[in-house]
């Protein structure tokens, strides 16, 4: 951001961020990456019921013993 970005403007971002499940998102996909797992953050899919778009936080997958395990994951933030 530029220095004429009015510093309650910055704040207003950082405090959305942190109060989303955004962090979250990042430090799992993290942990899964590091365990060797694929790893996508953000993948959109079509809900077959309703043709709305929608998002699932992560999509992780990793072949285990010969067998293919996928997770989709939703993170939420709570306190």
């Amino acid at each position: 951001m530029s220095d004429t970005t009015p510093k309650s403007l910055i704040e207003k971002i950082r405090q959305g961020i942190t109060t989303s499940g955004f962090p979250l998102e990042m430090s799992i996909g993290n942990i899964l990456k590091n365990n060797e797992w694929g790893c996508t953050i953000g993948s959109v899919y079509e809900d077959f019921e309703t043709g709305i778009l929608r998002e699932i936080d992560i999509c992780a997958s990793k072949t285990i013993n010969g067998i293919e395990v996928e997770l989709l994951i939703e993170c939420k933030k709570s306190e």
